[in-house]
């Protein structure tokens, strides 16, 4: 994935050609770092601790994004659409009990 990720940056946009459709895609930790992703579709992506330092995200759609810990320094992000991204969102955890200990002061302390 990173291979392709790193081709796909840099390639140069074409006009009337759409970038890359990379909706609900995983890309936690990816480095696409100074990446040409302008227009790329990413709605719904994990871009968790991903680099994207200095890309070029001109257009791209990040709706629902989640973009924890993400490295954006220097990054353009004219025209974005980055409603509902959010940058605080948890992945998504295991089911199962819960052995977390109880604190002093919960009240489902025994």
């Amino acid at each position: 994935m990173q291979a392709a990720l790193t081709v796909l940056g840099r390639l140069p946009p074409l006009e009337g050609v759409a970038r890359a459709d990379l909706a609900d895609a995983h890309l936690t930790g990816a480095n696409v770092a100074a990446a040409e992703l302008s227009g790329s579709y990413l709605r719904r992506a994990t871009l968790t601790s991903a680099d994207l330092k200095g890309a070029d995200l001109t257009g791209a759609e990040l709706r629902g994004a989640t973009l924890t810990r993400a490295i954006l320094g220097e990054a353009t992000l004219n025209r974005a659409i980055l409603g509902e991204a959010d940058p605080d969102r948890r992945l998504p955890q295991r089911r199962g009990p819960d052995r977390r200990r109880p604190r002093r002061g919960d009240p489902d302390r025994r």
